[in-house]
């Protein structure tokens, strides 16, 4: 394989997945089941359509269905590739892994919003039933700039099982492929036909249900689509309003606020929100007036929504914000080039050159995505990362150019305070009161991003900052709704395409691909679960102090400075969140050693005491002579933290997210 230069990531999946099939071999012919030797049955991978034909006769391969829906003028079929869901929900549900979070009941309720069954949208979960979000998006598989753009553009549906613990719901191989087909497909014929197939299954799954095999003895289990994750475009489109953000006069679909009432109302209640009852007064008088053209106009509202089929389907309840798209690629790219215009062309607190040269200088974390260097357009500042980049430099820009800025300059004070709010969106777990200190950080920032920028229009993004809080209320915490994980999956189809080098029906070939490729991921031991602790490196004995060191291989610990479980690396020198907030203090450990014992992960860690600083927004941390052993399981928060020593010899911490 790596002669081939197979990613190292590839190159581990396939040793595991033969291991997995090398040890159920061994494991039938122990049991006398089998009548292959382990040789003759590896020979059914020696082909292409040997392989092919194992995948289906063995593992829970679902096969692709084309579903033709017309015919053109030259006898050519239009038609898309549909995954039967009745037949993939069957197959997960028949996972014992997933069979506690299936037909057990609900643990205890706690009075923190940590998941989307914390919101009052889906708080009435109901036992034996299987809870689905479906996200919708177009991609172009094609150069975008070449002479095919367009052509191949496909649309895809993807669900992801909610029932899945949060720790590995975001997993690419936890989010299963449901419908495929060309653009211009749907374009043509519209949703109401391509989805007739899904939408007839989710009506039976929530009506009869299905029969799943558990222990030997057949259940009853039902289906149910709680909401869709899409970006602002794709929801508007499936929904059924109006997607033209830029001239419509009601382009939110929260509420009916018009685009100049963005520019000076910046709470929830000044606006009329959209109520399942308004929604459905607009909606009959759209398809009821002689001139749909100015209801639509006036309402916002297009069409019926295709999903409102479903006898339990609300429109206004079902499309919650992607804060993704949302802030950082609109609200953080925008803002970021309004304030480094600000302090870098008008005020010259910084040169540009200099600006690029910290970040070209700056120690980043090789597991962040280093962002870009800035670059002006026309004599102006204009921020063009990736999301992901977007996201790192708001985080770290405080910290490399706190020090060059006024205390009293307004502009800065504005990317710190969305540098906590987008520390406060992005958080795992909510109370009542962060909720409620988001509105009023949300709305106190805008009014003075108004001040401090007016000829500045606010566009729909801004306002859509608005109702944050009561859709966190509804759906819990926004990160579980984005569409960041989905985009993940387009990456595979991608590349599925670039290795097949076929553009002929493409949706076939991708659809089939991908299946052939979850029949292996959900046959792995390690689907829907944690795998242990993998990637284990051993520190050498010199490396430690001896009497911890002895100490911990006499209690039966191993010891090492890295290792990686459920997806999260540890590495020493890393620091870890150990209590906190206190008085907006956190305590942190650094990472002196990584510890392993009977599969457990823990760290010895140095406690250091921090202090925030609200001008980098960051935390300046101190070591103490304390050093203690700490449980992962006991951690306030799971993931790492990166730390930069200043010029001035500081130490300082910058969180991804507000714990």
């Amino acid at each position: 394989l790596r002669k081939h230069h197979v990613p190292e990531t590839a190159c581990a999946q396939v040793a595991k997945s033969v291991e997995d099939i090398g040890k159920k071999i061994i494991q039938e012919h122990l049991n006398g089941s089998g009548d292959k030797t382990c040789m003759s049955a590896l020979q059914e991978f020696q082909s292409n359509s040997r392989y092919e034909r194992y995948v289906e006769d063995h593992l829970s391969y679902v096969e692709p269905e084309t579903v033709v829906v017309g015919c053109k003028d030259t006898g050519k079929q239009d038609s898309y590739q549909y995954i039967p869901l009745k037949s993939q929900l069957r197959h997960l549900a028949s996972l014992p892994q997933l069979h506690s979070c299936i037909f057990e009941d609900e643990g205890e309720t706690s009075s923190k919003i940590t998941d989307v069954f914390d919101g009052t949208a889906h708080s009435q979960r109901k036992k034996n039933t299987l809870y689905l979000a479906i996200s919708y998006d177009d991609f172009e598989v094609a150069n975008p700039l070449g002479s095919a753009a367009g052509v191949h553009k496909l649309a895809a549906l993807h669900f992801s099982l909610l029932n899945v613990p949060v720790e590995h719901r975001s997993k690419v191989d936890s989010i299963h492929l449901l419908v495929l087909s060309l653009s211009s497909v749907v374009a043509e014929y519209g949703w109401s036909v391509v989805l007739k197939r899904l939408l007839d299954d989710l009506k039976e799954l929530y009506t009869t249900g299905m029969k799943v095999n558990m222990h030997g003895k057949m259940v009853t289990v039902y289906a149910e689509l709680l909401f869709l994750p899409c970006d602002n475009l794709a929801v508007h489109n499936i929904a059924g309003f109006v997607a033209n953000f830029s001239s419509a006069k009601h382009p939110c679909r929260f509420c009916l606020a018009s685009p100049e009432e963005f520019q000076d109302k910046f709470t929830e209640d000044d606006f009329v929100q959209r109520t399942s009852d308004v929604y459905q007064k607009q909606l009959q008088q759209v398809e009821d007036s002689s001139f749909q053209a100015e209801v639509i106009s006036e309402t916002g509202v297009k069409c019926r929504c295709v999903f409102s089929e479903l006898p339990y389907f609300n429109v206004t309840c079902s499309f919650p914000p992607d804060i993704g798209h949302d802030l950082l690629e609109g609200v953080v790219p925008y803002t970021l080039s309004l304030v480094l215009n600000k302090i870098v062309c008008v005020k010259k607190y910084i040169s540009l050159a200099e600006l690029n040269e910290l970040l070209s200088a700056f120690p980043w974390d090789g597991r962040e995505n280093r962002p870009m260097p800035i670059r002006q357009v026309k004599g102006r500042i204009r921020i063009r990362q990736s999301a992901s980049q977007s996201w790192v430099l708001l985080r770290y820009l405080p910290l490399l150019l706190g020090h060059y800025i006024p205390l009293d300059c307004l502009e800065w004070s504005l990317l710190t305070n969305l540098c906590c709010i987008v520390e406060r969106t992005f958080a795992r777990s909510f109370s009542r009161g962060d909720v409620e200190f988001l509105k009023f950080k949300v709305a106190d920032w805008l009014q003075d991003l108004r001040c401090a920028f007016p000829d500045f229009r606010l566009k729909p993004k801004f306002h859509y900052m608005t109702h944050y809080g009561s859709q966190i209320l509804k759906h819990g915490p926004l990160r579980y709704c984005w569409t960041m994980r989905f985009e993940s999956k387009y990456s595979f189809l991608k590349g599925t395409i670039k290795e097949s080098k076929n553009f002929r029906n493409i949706a076939r070939t991708v659809s089939r691909k991908h299946q052939l490729h979850m029949a292996f991921a959900i046959h792995s031991s390690s689907y829907l679960c944690s795998a242990g602790v993998q990637d284990f490196k051993f520190m050498d004995e010199w490396a430690f102090p001896t009497w911890i060191g002895d100490k911990l291989q006499n209690e039966g610990y191993e010891i090492g400075h890295r290792a990686q479980i459920d997806g999260i690396c540890y590495v020493t020198g890393d620091v870890v969140l150990l209590s906190g907030p206190d008085d907006e203090d956190y305590s942190f450990g650094r990472i002196c050693a990584v510890c392993v014992r009977r599969g457990s992960l823990s760290f010895i860690v140095r406690v250091m005491t921090s202090e925030y600083d609200g001008m980098t927004n960051s935390y300046e941390v101190s070591p103490t002579s304390e050093v203690l052993t700490a449980a992962r399981a006991s951690l306030r928060d799971l993931c790492p933290l990166h730390t930069v020593t200043m010029e001035s010899g500081r130490c300082v911490v910058v969180l991804n997210y507000h714990v």
